[in-house]
């Protein structure tokens, strides 16, 4: 069988920097250097080629580590088991899809087509990871109520004293109606306006957040408008920011 070296750099190159590709966007990590890594990759193929006892695997084994701290850059030894397992994972799914058919042009038509179906699963599975980390929960100990919050990048509303609003829907509102001191928050309508709505101060709020707990002395709860979907209210992201468990002098969070 002949083989044109051209062809084989050309193939082994496309090859690797696609492998590369996907295993960063699986992994989610912004790959740099693939150029040079599947240069690197392609180097040892052809090496394989002159001398078959480089194709051994322990030989393969470190090619595929260099390939990856070169473009991957794991920062822990975990970190690199986790990226070589991806790693491993693409490169069977892209060999398989080549050696599916024999023909070039199907070769790429596949490779393409199957690359396409698996970035929209990746996309999706990202979409749906990250909607995940945006809620948190509230809890009330005193009332023993607890709440399923949006975290609403959206949303700056903060009392007179710095204290933060949460928006809940009237089915929870409902609820806190004779259990705290009432509260007006300002705020401005899309005319400039400043107008104002009613609210009620809550005390001992915990805010429970991708396994972490926080407690507020003091949160100013209002009424939606209308009942929310999927949750039952919008939090600041400032929520986001706060130092576990750290409390300020007047005993509400420090904001960084």
């Amino acid at each position: 069988m002949i083989i044109y070296l051209d062809v084989l750099i050309l193939k082994e190159m496309v090859i690797n920097y696609l492998i590369i590709f996907l295993t960063g966007k699986l992994v989610a990590t912004k790959s740099s250097n693939r150029i040079l890594a599947s240069f690197v990759g392609t180097l040892y193929t052809i090496c394989c080629f002159v001398e078959p006892r480089f194709a051994q695997p322990i030989c393969r084994i470190s090619c595929a580590l260099l390939v990856i701290c070169i473009s991957l850059k794991p920062e822990s030894l975990n970190d690199l088991l986790k990226k070589g397992i991806m790693f491993y994972f693409v490169t069977f799914f892209v060999a398989g899809i080549i050696s599916y058919k024999k023909d070039l042009n199907m070769q790429i038509v596949f490779l393409v087509s199957s690359i396409f179906v698996l970035l929209r699963f990746i996309k999706m599975y990202r979409e749906k990871h990250m909607l995940q980390n945006y809620f948190c929960i509230l809890e009330i100990p005193k009332l023993n109520i607890k709440i399923k919050a949006l975290i609403d990048s959206g949303h700056f509303l903060k009392g007179d004293s710095g204290e933060e609003v949460v928006v809940v829907s009237p089915d929870i509102y409902i609820q806190f109606r004779g259990q705290g001191k009432e509260a007006s928050i300002k705020y401005k309508t899309i005319d400039k306006e400043v107008s104002a709505v009613k609210g009620i101060r809550i005390n001992n709020v915990c805010i429970k957040y991708s396994g972490n707990s926080y407690k507020y002395n003091e949160v100013i709860f209002i009424k939606s408008n209308t009942a929310f979907k999927n949750y039952d209210a919008l939090v600041s992201m400032r929520f986001l920011n706060m130092e576990k468990e750290s409390e300020s002098n007047n005993g509400n969070f420090v904001f960084n």
